[in-house]
């Protein structure tokens, strides 16, 4: 079997699985899902995802998608070819995100400590 091109992860409210879920259809009708009803976890499995929109797909859509949600969305695993930025991968830097790097910089000062991965 072939890997999915995109896996991606969304944390949202309950409440608000649906409305994430019918965004993701947008963009790909053959996408499948799994959904934690209980805790607002839904892991989508796009089937046909188009390398060439990432930025259009994910940063314009998807990312935005879960935050209207109330949550947040990762890339789990990407194999449509080329490049993830930082903001395609895991959304834009939000007030938790500075906090985390405000914290990463007074305990790696010299950013030595996974460099590039989840905070600068």
């Amino acid at each position: 079997a072939a890997q999915a091109p995109l896996v991606l992860k969304a944390s949202v409210l309950p409440s608000r699985i649906f409305d994430f879920v019918a965004t993701a259809v947008t963009i790909d009708a053959a996408c499948s899902f799994q959904v934690h009803a209980g805790n607002g976890i839904v892991l989508a499995q796009f089937a046909n995802f188009d390398a060439g929109a990432v930025g259009k797909q994910l940063t314009g859509k998807l990312h935005p998608a879960a935050i209207q949600a109330g949550g947040q969305a990762i890339v789990v695993s990407w194999n449509a070819g080329g490049e993830l930025t930082k903001q395609a991968g895991f959304g834009s830097p939000d007030a938790a995100g500075a906090w985390m790097a405000a914290v990463k910089k007074q305990f790696d000062p010299r950013g030595i400590l996974n460099p590039g991965r989840f905070v600068v």
